[in-house]
C-alpha cells in the first residue's frame, strides 16, 4: 500500500501517552496490537480516513462502560474510544507588576502640596461657618453648629407629625411609667446641657420654625444608658422638604 505522508513539526497539542492499568480491560487480553506500547508518551502516526476504509477488517471487542473499544485491522487491532481516566491538571501563574509605581503612589498621597487649592464659594462659607460657631468643650471635644443651607422653606407643616407622635410617647406613658420617668430624666437633662431651650411663641414669626418629632426606645440590656432618644430630621413637609435636605452635609 502506497500513502502520502505529511511530516509535520506541530499538528495538535495531543499527547499520545498516559498513565493506567491496562489489566482491567480484560476484553483486550491475547489481541495483536498495531501498537502494543499505546501506553507510551511516544510520537504518534495519523493516518487519513481514506486508509483507514483499507486497512479495517472484520472484529470487533467491546469491554464496560468507560473502555476502550478493538477493532481489527491489517496492521493489527487499534483501540478507540474513552476511559474513565481523570488526569491531574498542572499549571503555572505567574503576575508581572511594577514595584516601584504603589510605592511612587505613596509618595505621591503623603507629599504635601506647597500651593494649596483654591477654594469654592460653598467652601469659604463653610469655614467661616466654623470659625464663628465653633467651641471647644471642657471635655477637650469641639462642638460647632450644624451648617445649613439658606434660605430655609417654611417647615412649619412639621409641627402635625411631631404633635401626632407626641401623643403617642403619652399614651405610652400612661401604660408604663418607669419608661414616662427614663424620658422625664433625659428631658430635664438636655435642657440643664443646654442642648434644647423653651421656644417662642408659635404666634412669633422672625425666624422659620422646624418642629422635631422624636420618639424613645428602651435598651434595658444596656447598662449605662436604658433610654435612647431618635430625633427624626428627615420629617418632610407636602412639598418634600425636611430639616436634614438643609444641612450642608458635603460641607
Amino acid at each position: 500500500m502506497i500513502v502520502l505522508a505529511v511530516i509535520l513539526p506541530r499538528l495538535t497539542l495531543y499527547s499520545g501517552g498516559f498513565c493506567t492499568n491496562r489489566r482491567a480491560w480484560a476484553h483486550l487480553d491475547g489481541l495483536e496490537l498495531a501498537d502494543p506500547e499505546f501506553l507510551a508518551a511516544d510520537p504518534v502516526d495519523l493516518l487519513g480516513a481514506d486508509v483507514c476504509t483499507d486497512i479495517l477488517q472484520q472484529g470487533l471487542r467491546r469491554g464496560g462502560p468507560q473502555e476502550p473499544v478493538a477493532q481489527q485491522t491489517k496492521l493489527g487491532w487499534i483501540l478507540s474510544g474513552t476511559i474513565n481516566l481523570t488526569s491531574e491538571a498542572r499549571s503555572i501563574r505567574t503576575h508581572h507588576g511594577d514595584v516601584d509605581l504603589p510605592e511612587q503612589r505613596f509618595w505621591r498621597q503623603e507629599e504635601v502640596s506647597l500651593t494649596a487649592a483654591p477654594l469654592s464659594a460653598d467652601e469659604r462659607e463653610a469655614e467661616d461657618h466654623f470659625a464663628r460657631t465653633h467651641y471647644r468643650h471642657d471635655d477637650g471635644r469641639y462642638v460647632v453648629r450644624l451648617p445649613l443651607k439658606t434660605p430655609l422653606p417654611d417647615l412649619t407643616a412639621t409641627r402635625r407629625s411631631a404633635a401626632r407622635l407626641l401623643e403617642q410617647m403619652e399614651r405610652r406613658f400612661a401604660g408604663d411609667a418607669h419608661f414616662c420617668k427614663l424620658y422625664c430624666d433625659f428631658m430635664r437633662e438636655y435642657e440643664v446641657l443646654g442642648h434644647m431651650s423653651p421656644a417662642p411663641s408659635l404666634l412669633a414669626a422672625a425666624n422659620p420654625k422646624c418642629f422635631l418629632p422624636y420618639h424613645g426606645v428602651r435598651r434595658e440590656a444596656n447598662f449605662s444608658t436604658k433610654l435612647r432618644v431618635v430625633f427624626n430630621g428627615s420629617s418632610s413637609v407636602p412639598s418634600g422638604e425636611s430639616l436634614n435636605k438643609r444641612v450642608r452635609i458635603e460641607s
